[in-house]
C-alpha cells in the first residue's frame, strides 16, 4: 500500500476508534455489524471534525495526503460552517 494512502487510512482510523471509545450506542452499531460480518467502515459517508483553528487541523490531514478542493465551497450557517 502506498505510504501516503495508508497514514491516510491510519488517520481516519484513529478518528474511528476515539469515535466509538466514547460512544457506547456507535460501538454497539458497531459491533453488530461486526457480526453481520459488514463492519462500520462501508457505512461511514463522512467524518466531521471540530475545531478551533480549522487551518492547523486542516494541515492534520493535508500532510496524509488529503486535498483541498476548492470548487467544492464553503456552507455557512449562523454558528457554523462546513
Amino acid at each position: 500500500m502506498n505510504k501516503q494512502i495508508h497514514l491516510a487510512e491510519s488517520l481516519v482510523d484513529r478518528y474511528i476508534h476515539d469515535y466509538l471509545t466514547h460512544n457506547r450506542a456507535a460501538r454497539l452499531v458497531s459491533q453488530m455489524l461486526d457480526e453481520l460480518g459488514i463492519g462500520l467502515r462501508p457505512l461511514i459517508d463522512h467524518i466531521t471534525v471540530r475545531t478551533h483553528d480549522v487551518e492547523r487541523r486542516a494541515e492534520e490531514f493535508l500532510s496524509v495526503g488529503f486535498a483541498e478542493d476548492v470548487n467544492l465551497g464553503i456552507v455557512e450557517y449562523d454558528n457554523w460552517w462546513a
